[in-house]
């Protein structure tokens, strides 16, 4: 069976959504921080094996963000307790931010996802081989709209490349 990676999916609706704000240089306030539209994407994974010697199971839901000039940034929509979060009730300092560079965040800001899938194949059989595992990726959620386009308030860290979430309004 054919199947697209969910990276190009995700890369593909962020090109499209870009606007005239996300190519320009972005100026910060004197604090740090600045306000910029952001694109959140639920993407729902889970990986399987249901055979005879394992029958189990993980599921797992992440936001992608996309936000001012190609600063990519990712959550987990469960708490350490297993408990559903939208997108709103994560805490800020959990939003992690993984490229701002508009020529690898394709490639470094949505490479968590490989990490994410061995993780949880070494979770659901650490016996198996992964690619002999059955996996899902599916856009959405919990019953939950699949894209959102909020307001992002970044900080500016020390380095002056990364970035920290302060707010999603």
């Amino acid at each position: 069976m054919f199947t697209i990676d969910i990276r190009n999916i995700l890369a593909t609706l962020f090109e499209m959504s870009t606007t005239d704000e996300a190519r320009r240089v972005m100026d910060y306030n004197d604090d740090g921080s600045h306000e910029v539209n952001a694109m959140i994407i639920t993407v729902h994974a889970s990986v399987s094996d249901f055979s005879k010697e394992v029958d189990k199971e993980k599921q797992t839901t992440v936001y992608v963000m996309y936000a001012g000039l190609h600063s990519i940034f990712c959550a987990l929509a469960s708490d350490a307790d297993g408990n559903y979060r939208g997108f709103e009730n994560i805490p800020h300092t959990e939003w992690e931010n993984t490229s701002n560079h508009d020529s690898c965040w394709r490639s470094d800001g949505l490479s968590f996802f490989p990490k994410l899938f061995f993780d949880m194949a070494k979770e659901v059989n650490p016996n198996k081989p992964p690619g002999e595992l059955d996996s899902y990726t599916s856009l959405g959620g919990m019953g939950k709209s699949v894209v959102k386009h909020t307001k992002v308030v970044l900080e500016r860290q020390r380095d002056g490349y990364h970035k920290n979430v302060l707010m999603v309004k």
